[in-house]
């Protein structure tokens, strides 16, 4: 893990898919098997982690929150947040004019087209995995797309607001 984010910054996502599977409901018998064992590996991933920004900041002089904020306020946060979620969705579903270095600018207001657009595609998946919480690989499918989008959803800033490019 230690190597892998060493080569990939986007690895930062293995503890939270780590700790979706490990804490989705299961069978007693594998909780019984596992018992403290999983969090050891849990806490010796975060820590790596934590190892791993405190490096990057030593090395690149930096770190993830030194970036400005491009949105003024709470509702403006969550307006680009969703925004970017309802742009991703469309590229899963159209996925031609791709574009590495898009500009993106923040919704002025919350009740624009794309971030309800974004908002209905949160409430769905939402109630999806509610419907279907008994169907285990539905569920950890949701946890890991959510976990890989998590950094690139600008909820802390980062040097860009959007690019095809974190969608691998």
């Amino acid at each position: 893990y230690a190597l892998a984010l060493l080569a990939k910054e986007v690895a930062v996502v293995v503890p939270g898919v780590a700790a979706a599977y490990e804490l989705m409901p299961n069978s007693q018998e594998r909780r019984a098997r596992h018992g403290i064992g999983r969090w050891g590996v849990l806490c010796g991933l975060l820590a790596c982690t934590a190892a791993y920004f405190v490096l990057r900041r030593a090395v690149v002089g930096s770190s993830m929150f030194s970036f400005p904020r491009l949105t003024h306020g709470f509702a403006q946060g969550a307006a680009l947040t969703f925004s970017i979620v309802a742009h991703y969705a469309y590229k899963l579903v159209y996925p031609f004019r791709l574009n590495p270095n898009s500009e993106f600018s923040p919704p002025a207001t919350f009740f624009n087209l794309h971030t309800l657009v974004g908002l209905a595609v949160v409430a769905l998946t939402v109630l999806a995995v509610v419907r279907w919480r008994e169907n285990r690989a539905f569920v950890f499918a949701v946890a890991v797309i959510v976990c890989g989008l998590g950094p690139v959803l600008h909820i802390v800033p980062a040097n860009q607001v959007l690019a095809e490019r974190f969608l691998y």
